[in-house]
């Protein structure tokens, strides 16, 4: 149980430092995300904390994923908000992202060498 409480709050606050490092665009109209497509992202973020690539080529990766799932980080930081004090709500979340955490594994490790090979704007070591 310590192990998954350890991680459940280096996840929070790791998505914490990720939104303060994403400029976020404007809301269009929608003030948090859906629970469903919370998941999947912070899953996807999950991943990208974890790969061994330099902070700036991730803050990259993170930002193609906001863009990619129609998100802005300024919704996942409210709904990250909202949620903070329901511990039963993380529990959850935590649970699916995990389970989407090895699907998305692979599929980022893919995104990285086709990034490397040709993205202009990726930035290399």
């Amino acid at each position: 149980m310590f192990n998954h409480l350890h991680l459940l709050i280096y996840t929070i606050i790791t998505t914490k430092l990720i939104t303060i490092f994403i400029s976020s665009c404007s809301l269009n109209g929608q003030n948090t995300l859906p629970r469903e497509q919370f998941v999947v992202v912070l899953a996807e973020l999950m991943v990208i904390e974890r790969l061994s690539i330099s902070e700036n080529e991730k803050l990259l990766l993170i930002k193609k994923t906001f863009e990619e799932k129609k998100v802005t980080s300024d919704q996942f930081y409210k709904t990250r908000e909202k949620y903070s004090q329901d511990p039963d709500y993380w529990i959850s979340v935590y649970e699916e992202a995990k389970n989407i955490f090895k699907l998305k594994a692979d599929s980022l490790a893919r995104k990285v060498d086709d990034m490397q090979r040709t993205d202009p704007e990726w930035i290399a070591d």
